[in-house]
């Protein structure tokens, strides 16, 4: 029996295989800059509540903060699926 490779069939593979993994980095380099400006965001949030002296405002900005913290835990969480 004589194996003969498809050799097109072979080539559009890896094409298409290549345009996956382009669309995979594409995907995950959004993601990263969302979690990086979710980030930057916290962190003023953070100099902004400590800079407070209103309570009620410093509540506020607490569940922003924590409210943003749980938006990166679940970007991280589906981005290692």
């Amino acid at each position: 029996m004589v194996m003969t490779m498809n050799f097109d069939k072979l080539i559009n593979d890896m094409q298409e295989l290549q345009s996956k993994v382009a669309l995979y980095e594409q995907r995950n380099k959004i993601i990263d800059e969302a979690i990086n400006s979710i980030n930057k965001d916290i962190v003023k949030l953070e100099k902004k509540k400590d800079n407070s002296k209103d309570e009620i405002d410093k509540h506020i900005l607490a569940i922003k903060e924590l409210l943003m913290k749980e938006i990166v835990t679940r970007f991280n969480v589906d981005n290692t699926k």
